[in-house]
C-alpha cells in the first residue's frame, strides 16, 4: 500500500513538473506555485498555479492530480483577505479535474501570496509562492540632479513578470549611515530625492517584487552632488574576502548563517558591483598538495610563489545583539573590518551595523563594502553575451547544502543535484568538455576534500588543475532566511581554475521542490556570457605580512570568544591556512603563525582536533609550516612544537619520536617541556607509571598538575595531598579531591580554612562539601544557609546525580529543624532618602528594559532612581577589541570615569549596555572604579522579565560594594555562597532564576554595619586614583577625545 502511494505521489510530482515545463516554454510566465492544505482527502497531491499569459492577462490554474467523480463540480471560491476575486467549479475532462479563471489585475496593496483558493470541501490553497525568485536581478539607477530614474537592465528576462508593479525604494544615507530620507516609487518612474547639496552620502536602491521578496539592491556613493568610484583606469577592484566568524555564542543554527554568509557576500559583489574577488585560504590538505606537486611535470601548476594583490582585505564576524521577546537571541550585529592594502599605513575601515534576525544573513554587509570602497555597479558591457559554443573544459563540484541546524553535524554535501546540473550542461551543448562526476568524486576522496562546508576558490582551482578543468561552478545551497521562511537560496559561483578568481555568480531563491530545475536553469546564465580572466600583480612582501596580521590577530579572537568547538577549529585553520599563504617564506612569521594555531586553537579544543578532519588539517598544516625549520633565535623549537600538535590531534607515538628526537639533537640548553609532552603522551596512552618518571622530570606548573593526576591514578593519596597542598588545585575534580582528602588526612577545620582559595568554590560539588565539614564540626546554622540552592541544580558532567541528590538529601534530613529568615535589603535598613541611584544607558540600548529595570529598582530598594541621558561607547582600538567583536569594559570604564563626574548624591552610579562586553569570565563587572551591566546575554529569559532580573543583579553590585563601607578592619565586598542569596550575583544568566531578591543571615550582619555617608564618599571617590599606563591607553587626550565624542552625540540628539 505505501509503495502504491509513493508511486502516485511520484506520478503527481511528475506530472506538475510537465505543467510547469509546458508553461513556461509556451513562453507564460508561472508566478506562483502552492500545495493544497488538505482536510477532506479529496484533492490528494494537487497544485494551484498563477499564470501570466502572452496576453499579458493573470490565469489561475487549479489542477487536481487524481481523475474524481466526486469532484466534478466541487464548488469554490478565489478571494483575498478582504473580497471575493470569482468563484466557480471544477471540471472533469478525460485526462485531468481542473477549473482556468483569468483574474485580471490585482487591487492597490494586493499580493500574488494573498490569494486564496477555499474549496467547498474544506480544503484550500494559500501563501502561493514563485516557484524561482531572482536575486541580484540587474538594474539601472540614472541620477539626473536630484531626479532618480530606475529601469531593468534586461526588461525581456522570463524570469521576472514584465507587468509586475516592482516597487523601488531609495535610502538615502550620510557617511555615518544615519539614514535621512526613503522614497518610493516604481520603475521607470522619476522621483525627486531630498539628498544634500554637498557632502558625503550614499543612495541605496532595493527593488521588490509583487511578493515583497528583495531581489535586487545597490549602492552608490555620492560627494558633493557627484558619483565616486574607486575603480581606475577601467579596471575592478580586487578584493580579498575573508570568513565571517561566528562569535554568537552557542546556538547550533547559526552555524549555518556564518558559513552561508561568506559566499553570499561573494555572490552579490560579483553580481552587483564592478570589483574582483580572490580568497587567501587554499583549504588544502598535504594529500591534496602532494597531488598538486606531482602535476608539475605536467605544466598545469600554478605560479609558484605568486600572490595576486589585493586592493583591499576584508573580514567581519556576527555576534549577538538584543534578545528578542520570546527569550531567544536571534538578532545579529555584524562588524565589518576594512584593511586598506594599498599602501602600508594602519588605517582600517570599521563599520558595525545590526541585522534581521529573520534573515540572519546581513543584508547590509555588501551596500557597506559598496558604500566605503565606492565600488562602481556592473553593467551589462562587464560581462558581454555569447551565443557560441565555449572550447574549453568545465567542472560541477558538488554542492554544499547548509540546511541543517539542529546539531553539531550542519552542512551536507549534495553530490546528486552537481550530477544532474552536470548532465544538464552537457545536453545544453554550451561547453566542449565536461569532466565527469566519477572523475570528480575520485579526487576529492583520495584528496579528503569535504565539499559540506563550502570550499574557497583556491581549493576549487587547485581541484581544476587537477582535472585540467578552465573553469569550475561550484555553489552552495542555504535557508533563504534563518526564520519564518522554508525556502531555499542557491548561490553558483564559476571560479578560473588557473588564478582562482571569481569570474561570476548567480542566485535564485525557490522551493525545496524545485531546487534541481532552479540551479540547472541558473548555471546556463554562465554559459551565455564570454569572461576574461583580470591580470594581476604580484602582492609586495610587506602588504603580505600586513594582511597576514589580520588573520593572525582574527586567530586569538576565535580561541577567547568561540563557545564552538568544532567551528572555532575550522574557522581558525582557515585563518591559519590564509596567513601562510601569504608569508610562507618568511620563517619568523611562519613560526608566528604555528604559535597562534598550536596554542590559540588546537589547545583550546582537544576533543575536536582529536576527532575532526578539521583538526587532521591543523595536525598537518603544523607539519607543513614546521617541518622545514631549523632551531634559531626566530625559530626556537620547532621541533617542540611539531610534537605538541602531534600530541594534541591523539598521534602519542610520533609526539614521543619528535620528543626524543629534540633530546638527541638540540645544542641549547634542554627545555623541559619536551619531558610534560613525553609524560603526556604515556599519559593518555595509560602507562602512568612511565607518565610520572618523566613528569617528575619537568617543575612547571602543568607538569605538577599531571603529577598530581598521576598520584591519584596510582591510588597514591599521601602525596596526592602533599601536592595539592603544596600546589593548589586546577580543576573541580582536584578541589573536590583536596576537600575530601584534607577531612581524611587533617579535619575539617583545615579543609575550611583552605576552601576559600580553592578555584570552583562556587559549584554545586564544592558547596556540597563545604557543608559536610560545616556538619562535622556541628555549625548547623552555617550549613543551613549554604544548604538552600542545592536541589534541582546543574551539575557537572563527572558528577554522580544520584550520589550526589542522596547526600544533599541526607543534609537536608539532618538540618530540618534549623529555621532560616530571609530578608530584603529593605527590610534589614533603608537607605537614607537624600541618595539617590543613577543608571547611565551606554551603547546600543532599549529604552524599555532600562525603564522596566529603574521601577523595579525603586520598588525593590525605595530609592529614588534617575536615568541619565544616553551615551555611546567608546571606539578606540582598546575599548573595541575588533578580533572579539566585545568591548573590553576595563578601558571602556576608563574612559567614561575621567569625562563624567559621579553626581554628588549617588549611592551607586551603574552603567548599563545591550552590547557585548569582556572581562575573562564574567557578563557583569565592578570594581573599585564602576559598575557595569550587559543585557545581551541574558538569553533563556523573556524580555519582559529583563526588568526584575537586571535590578536583582544591580542590587546585588550595590550592595557588595556596600560592604566596603562597613567600619573596621574589612575592606572589600564579598560575594554570598549561598546561591538563592541576592549577594551571590550569579555569573551565568540561568542562575538568576533561583537568586532571591533577599539576603542570607549572614549577608544580613554585615548590611546593618554599612555606613551610607561611606558609601556615598567611595562612589565620589571611586574614580581619582586611576593608573597611568605607559601605553596612552588610559590617557588624558585619549578621554578628551571621547567626550567630545560623547556631547557632539547628545548635541545631535537634541537636534
Amino acid at each position: 500500500m505505501k509503495k502504491k502511494i509513493r508511486l502516485l505521489f511520484l506520478f503527481g510530482v511528475l506530472a506538475l513538473g510537465a505543467i510547469i515545463f509546458k508553461l513556461y516554454f509556451w513562453e507564460n510566465v508561472i508566478l506562483a506555485v502552492s500545495e493544497f492544505n488538505e482536510k477532506s482527502n479529496l484533492l490528494n497531491n494537487s497544485a494551484g498555479i498563477l499564470i501570466a499569459g502572452q496576453d499579458g492577462k493573470l490565469r489561475l490554474e487549479i489542477s487536481a492530480r487524481t481523475l474524481d467523480e466526486k469532484l466534478k463540480h466541487q464548488k469554490l471560491k478565489i478571494k483575498t483577505k478582504n473580497r471575493i476575486i470569482t468563484q466557480g467549479e471544477m471540471e472533469l475532462t478525460r485526462k485531468k479535474t481542473s477549473a482556468i479563471f483569468t483574474l485580471g489585475n490585482l487591487k492597490p496593496g494586493e499580493r500574488y501570496s494573498d490569494i486564496i483558493v477555499e474549496f467547498g470541501c474544506g480544503d484550500d490553497i494559500n501563501n502561493m509562492r514563485p516557484p524561482l525568485t531572482p536575486v541580484n536581478v540587474p538594474f539601472g539607477m540614472a541620477l539626473s540632479g536630484k531626479t532618480l530614474t530606475v529601469e531593468l537592465s534586461d526588461k525581456n528576462n522570463p524570469e521576472i513578470f514584465p507587468h509586475s508593479p516592482f516597487k523601488v525604494k531609495a535610502h538615502i544615507r550620510n557617511e555615518k549611515h544615519k539614514l535621512l530620507s526613503t522614497v518610493e516609487s516604481g520603475l521607470g518612474e522619476s522621483k525627486k530625492l531630498d539628498i544634500p547639496n554637498s557632502g558625503e552620502f550614499t543612495i541605496t536602491v532595493e527593488l521588490e517584487n509583487y511578493y515583497g521578496d528583495l531581489i535586487g539592491r545597490r549602492t552608490i556613493a555620492y560627494k558633493d552632488g557627484k558619483e565616486e568610484n574607486l575603480s581606475q583606469d577601467g579596471k575592478p577592484v580586487t578584493l580579498a574576502v575573508a570568513s565571517f566568524l561566528d562569535f554568537t555564542g552557542t546556538i547550533p543554527a547559526h552555524v549555518i548563517v556564518t558559513i552561508a554568509a561568506r559566499d553570499r557576500v561573494v555572490s552579490d559583489l560579483v553580481q552587483n558591483y564592478d570589483c574582483v574577488i580572490i580568497s587567501r585560504a587554499n583549504g588544502l590538505t598535504l594529500s591534496t598538495e602532494n597531488m598538486l606537486n606531482r602535476l608539475n611535470a605536467s605544466g598545469n601548476e600554478a605560479p609558484s610563489g605568486f600572490i595576486p594583490a589585493a586592493d583591499y582585505a576584508i573580514i567581519g564576524h556576527f555576534t549577538m545583539n538584543t534578545v528578542l521577546d520570546n527569550g531567544y537571541k536571534d538578532d545579529f550585529i555584524t562588524s565589518l573590518f576594512i584593511t586598506d592594502l594599498r599602501n602600508n599605513d594602519n588605517k582600517e575601515i570599521k563599520d558595525v551595523f545590526k541585522g534581521e534576525y529573520r534573515t540572519g544573513y546581513n543584508e547590509e554587509i555588501v551596500p557597506e563594502i559598496a558604500a566605503k570602497l565606492k565600488l562602481r555597479p556592473r553593467t551589462k558591457k562587464h560581462l558581454p553575451m555569447t551565443e557560441k559554443q565555449i572550447d574549453e573544459t568545465w567542472a560541477v563540484l558538488p554542492f554544499s547544502k547548509l540546511v541543517s541546524s539542529d546539531s553539531y553535524a550542519i552542512a551536507e554535501s549534495d553530490p546528486e543535484l552537481s550530477m544532474k546540473m552536470e548532465l544538464a550542461l552537457q545536453e545544453s551543448g554550451k561547453i566542449k568538455r565536461i569532466v565527469d562526476h566519477s572523475e570528480i568524486d575520485k579526487i576529492m576522496q583520495e584528496a579528503k576534500i569535504s565539499m559540506a562546508n563550502g570550499i574557497s576558490e583556491s581549493t576549487a582551482a587547485g581541484i581544476a588543475r587537477i582535472l585540467g578543468a578552465e573553469k569550475v561552478v561550484t555553489g552552495q545551497i542555504s535557508k533563504s532566511k534563518f526564520r519564518e521562511d522554508e525556502r531555499y537560496r542557491i548561490d553558483l559561483l564559476l571560479i578560473d581554475g588557473k588564478k582562482a578568481v571569481v569570474l561570476d555568480a548567480v542566485s535564485a531563491i525557490c522551493e525545496q521542490s524545485s531546487v534541481e530545475k532552479t540551479a540547472s536553469t541558473l548555471l546556463m546564465k554562465f554559459t551565455q556570457r564570454k569572461y576574461t580572466v583580470p591580470a594581476f600583480t604580484n602582492q609586495s612582501p610587506e602588504m603580505r605580512i600586513k594582511e597576514a596580521k589580520i588573520y593572525i590577530d582574527f586567530i586569538k579572537g576565535i580561541a577567547d570568544h568561540n563557545a564552538r568547538d568544532y567551528l572555532a577549529v575550522r574557522e581558525g585553520l582557515t585563518l591559519a591556512e590564509a596567513a601562510y599563504m601569504l608569508i610562507n617564506d618568511n620563517p619568523a612569521w611562519t613560526y608566528w603563525v604555528a604559535d597562534r594555531l598550536l596554542y590559540k586553537i588546537m589547545y583550546n579544543y582537544d576533543d575536536t582536533v582529536q576527532t575532526t578532519e578539521e583538526g587532521k588539517k591543523a595536525a598537518d598544516l603544523m607539519e607543513k609550516m614546521l617541518g622545514n625549520l631549523s632551531p634559531s633565535k626566530e625559530t626556537p623549537e620547532p621541533l617542540i612544537m611539531r610534537a605538541d600538535a602531534q600530541l594534541r590531534r591523539g598521534n602519542y607515538e610520533k609526539a614521543i619520536s619528535l620528543v626524543n628526537r629534540y633530546l638527541k639533537e638540540t645544542k641549547l640548553p634542554i627545555n623541559t617541556f619536551a619531558y610534560y609532552l613525553k609524560a603526556k603522551a604515556y599519559y593518555a596512552m595509560k602507562d602512568y607509571v612511565k607518565s610520572l618518571e618523566f613528569a617528575k622530570k619537568c617543575d612547571e606548573r602543568d607538569c605538577r598538575r599531571l603529577v598530581i593526576d598521576l598520584y591519584w591514578m596510582l591510588g597514591d593519596e599521601e602525596n596526592e595531598f602533599k601536592m595539592l597542598d603544596e600546589n593548589g588545585s586546577h580543576s573541580l575534580t582536584s578541589s573536590l579531591r583536596f576537600m575530601i582528602l584534607a577531612r581524611k588526612f587533617k579535619g575539617s577545620e583545615y579543609a575550611l580554612k583552605r576552601y576559600d582559595k580553592l578555584p570552583f568554590d562556587r559549584r554545586p560539588e564544592m558547596r556540597l562539601q563545604k557543608v559536610k565539614c560545616l556538619l562535622e564540626l556541628n555549625r548547623k546554622s552555617e550549613a543551613a544557609v549554604l544548604l538552600n540552592g542545592l536541589q534541582n541544580v546543574k551539575l557537572s558532567s563527572s558528577t554522580d546525580k544520584k550520589a550526589f541528590d542522596g547526600d544533599v538529601e541526607t543534609a537536608l534530613n539532618n538540618l530540618k529543624d534549623i529555621q532560616i529568615e530571609w530578608k530584603t535589603p529593605v527590610q534589614v535598613r533603608k537607605i537614607s532618602d537624600k541618595y539617590k541611584l543613577y543608571i547611565r544607558p551606554l551603547g546600543i540600548t532599549d529604552t524599555g528594559i532600562i525603564n522596566d529595570t529603574a521601577k523595579e529598582l525603586e520598588k525593590r530598594l525605595e530609592v529614588k532612581v534617575v536615568v541619565l541621558p544616553a551615551i555611546p561607547m567608546p571606539d578606540d582600538s582598546a575599548s573595541y577589541v575588533k578580533t572579539y567583536g566585545q568591548y573590553d569594559i576595563s578601558y571602556v570604564m576608563k574612559r567614561i570615569i575621567r569625562v563624567f563626574p559621579v553626581p554628588e548624591d549617588a549611592i551607586m552610579l551603574v552603567h548599563i549596555t545591550g552590547c557585548d562586553l569582556f572581562d575573562n569570565t564574567t557578563w557583569t563587572y565592578h570594581t573599585s572604579y564602576g559598575a557595569f551591566v550587559s543585557y545581551v546575554q541574558l538569553g533563556g529569559i523573556l524580555k519582559k522579565e529583563y526588568g526584575e532580573y537586571l535590578a536583582k543583579i544591580i542590587s546585588g553590585i550595590l550592595v557588595e560594594i556596600a560592604f566596603k563601607a562597613v567600619p573596621g578592619e574589612f575592606k572589600g565586598g564579598r560575594k554570598c555562597e549561598s546561591q538563592p542569596c541576592l549577594l551571590t550575583r550569579c555569573d551565568k544568566p540561568n542562575l538568576l532564576i533561583n537568586t532571591k531578591f533577599e539576603m542570607c543571615p549572614t549577608c544580613q550582619q554585615e548590611y546593618k554595619k554599612v555606613d551610607f555617608e561611606k558609601l556615598n564618599e567611595i562612589w565620589q571617590n571611586m574614580y581619582k586614583n586611576m593608573p597611568q599606563l605607559k601605553d596612552g591607553y588610559y590617557s588624558q587626550e585619549r578621554a578628551l577625545e571621547y567626550k567630545k565624542k560623547v556631547e557632539k552625540f547628545l548635541a545631535e540628539q537634541k537636534e
